[in-house]
C-alpha cells in the first residue's frame, strides 16, 4: 500500500513561495509571529450572499456560505493547509493501492457532530453519495467513485473506477463535507463554529464549539459574525467605519484609499485564480481563435484590473500549481487586432465578457473541470478522446517526472488547441482591520486565507 499521508511529491520550495504569500520578513528572518490569542468575534463582510443560500452543499456557490461552511460550520475528510500542502482534516490519515485506484481512510477517534451524534464512516458514505447526479458542483468528483464500504466503524473504502493518484487532493472540495447520514439541510457539521442564527442573504452567527479536536491549533475566535455585503463599495464602507473586521474582493481603484489608513491592511494572494475572456454572442465562437493573439493581456491588466493580474497561457494551469509550465502566452498582434475589430465592431478591451475561475488544486483537477460539463473547454478539448486519454494517463501515476511532462503537454494543448483565451491570472485582494493576525502563509484556494479565516485568525 501506498500511504497517503506523506506529501505526495507535489511540494517544493517552488510550490510553497508560489501557493503562500509570507507575512513580512517573520518566514525568512526566523522571527515567531505573536502567539495566537483565544476571544472576540471576528466580524466579516463578504460577497457572493444570496436569499436562496443555505446549508446544502450541492447549491453553495457564493464566498458567504462557502466561509460559513467549510472551515467553519463543517470539515471535509481533508484539508489544504495554508503553504498549499494536504492534510488530513476529519481523515487522521489514508493510503492507497499502488495503482492508486483503492483508497482506504482512518478517521480520527472520537468525534462528534453539533447535535451531539458520533462520527462514524457511515456518514462519511452518505455524505458522499448525497452528491451522485449532475446538480452538485462535486458530481464529477463523486462519479469516479465505483464502490465504497465501511470496513470498519471508523475507516472507509473507496474503489474508483479508474486510477488517480490526486484522490485525497479531490476530497478536500468545500463541497465535499461531512454531515449526520448525509442531511445536508440542518447546517449541523463537525466544524469549530455551530450555527446560532442564519437568515439566508443577509448574515450569520456561529458560536464556537468546546471541546474540539482542533483545540490549541485553530479556532480562535469566540464567534463568528458574516454580514452579506455584495456591493463592493458597501464593503469599503463598512470596514473603513469598523462595523465589520475583514472583507473580501477589493476592486483596484479602492485600494490607495485603504492603504494609506494605518488602521487598515491590505493583502493580496495570487493562487490559482484566472480571467477567461471572450466576444459576446453572436461572435464568441466564430472568432474565439482569434481573440487570443488579438488581445491586449497587458493593457487589460493596466486598465480594466487596475494593473492586478499577470498575463497569462490560455491554459488552466496557475501559479501555486507545481507542474505549471513555461508555455509562453500569446504576443499581441495589433494587425489581428485590427482585423478583429473591423470584422465585429467590438472594443478589445471594453465590450469583452469576462469570468473568474478559481482554479483547482491540482492539474488533473483544472483540466478536468475546464473540459467536464459547462466548462470553458468542452467544446474542444472536451471533444477529443486523445486528450481525455493523455489526463487518464497522468492521473493514474504517482511519478512526478512523468506527470510533469504530461501535464506540459496538456497545457501546450490548451493554449494551443483549446479556442479559449485565459487571459491573466489573479490575486485575491482583501482587507482586514490591523488588529487582526495570521499565520506566516496565506491560503490562496479562495480569498481570505483559502475562505478559512475563522479558523486560522486570531486578534492580537
Amino acid at each position: 500500500m501506498i500511504r497517503g499521508t506523506r506529501q505526495i511529491d507535489r511540494i517544493s520550495r517552488r510550490g510553497l513561495i508560489t501557493s503562500g504569500v509570507l507575512a513580512g520578513v517573520f518566514a525568512a528572518s526566523g522571527v515567531p509571529l505573536q502567539a495566537q490569542s483565544r476571544g472576540g468575534t471576528l466580524r466579516l463582510g463578504l460577497s457572493g450572499a444570496s436569499e436562496s443560500d443555505g446549508w446544502d452543499p450541492r447549491f453553495l456557490r457564493g464566498l458567504f456560505m462557502r466561509v460559513a461552511g467549510q472551515g467553519a460550520v463543517r470539515d471535509c475528510l481533508t484539508e489544504i493547509a495554508a503553504s498549499g500542502e494536504l492534510t488530513g482534516e476529519l481523515a487522521e490519515s489514508w493510503e492507497s493501492s499502488p495503482d492508486a485506484r483503492i483508497w482506504t481512510l482512518t478517521l480520527r477517534r472520537g468525534l462528534s457532530f453539533h447535535d451531539g451524534s458520533p462520527l462514524t464512516a457511515t456518514d462519511v458514505l452518505a455524505s458522499l453519495d448525497w452528491h451522485r447526479g449532475a446538480l452538485s458542483p462535486a458530481a464529477s468528483i463523486v462519479a469516479q467513485i465505483d464502490d465504497m464500504n465501511a470496513p470498519g466503524p471508523g475507516q472507509v473504502q473507496i474503489t474508483l473506477a479508474a486510477p488517480n493518484a490526486d484522490f485525497p487532493f479531490l476530497l478536500s472540495d468545500p463541497h465535499l463535507v461531512i454531515a449526520p447520514l448525509g442531511r445536508m439541510a440542518d447546517g449541523i457539521g463537525t466544524g469549530l463554529y455551530r450555527v446560532e442564527t442564519f437568515l439566508p442573504g443577509q448574515s450569520a452567527r456561529l458560536t464556537r464549539v468546546t471541546p474540539h479536536y482542533k483545540d490549541g491549533r485553530a479556532g480562535w475566535f469566540d464567534a463568528v459574525e458574516i454580514i452579506a455585503l455584495n456591493n463592493p463599495s458597501d464593503r469599503i464602507a463598512a470596514l473603513a467605519q469598523g462595523s465589520v473586521d475583514a472583507i473580501d474582493s477589493v476592486a483596484g481603484p479602492y485600494l490607495a484609499a485603504l492603504e494609506s489608513r494605518r488602521d487598515l491592511r491590505v493583502m493580496q494572494a495570487t493562487g490559482n485564480a484566472h480571467l477567461i475572456a471572450s466576444l459576446p454572442e453572436p461572435f464568441s465562437q466564430d472568432f474565439a481563435s482569434a481573440l487570443q493573439p488579438a488581445l491586449d493581456r497587458q493593457s487589460l491588466i493596466d486598465t480594466s484590473l487596475a494593473g492586478q493580474g499577470r498575463v497569462a497561457a490560455d491554459h488552466p494551469v496557475g501559479l501555486m500549481n507545481p507542474y505549471l509550465s513555461p508555455v509562453a502566452p500569446r504576443v499581441h498582434d495589433p494587425d489581428m487586432a485590427a482585423w478583429l475589430t473591423g470584422r465585429t465592431g467590438l472594443d478589445l478591451t471594453t465590450d469583452l465578457v469576462t469570468r473568474v475561475s478559481a482554479g483547482r488544486l491540482t492539474e488533473d483537477w483544472a483540466f478536468s473541470a475546464a473540459i467536464g460539463p459547462g466548462g470553458a473547454w468542452e467544446s474542444t478539448l472536451g471533444q477529443d478522446p486523445s486528450f481525455h486519454a493523455l489526463l487518464a494517463t497522468a492521473r493514474a501515476t504517482f511519478d512526478s517526472t512523468t506527470r510533469a511532462t504530461l501535464y506540459a503537454e496538456a497545457q501546450e494543448i490548451a493554449a494551443t488547441r483549446g479556442a479559449v483565451t485565459v487571459a491573466a491570472h489573479l490575486p485575491w485582494t482583501d482587507a482586514h482591520t490591523a488588529s487582526l493576525r495570521h499565520g506566516n502563509a496565506l491560503g490562496v484556494t479562495l480569498p481570505l486565507d483559502g475562505g478559512r479565516i475563522a479558523e486560522r485568525w486570531w486578534f492580537a
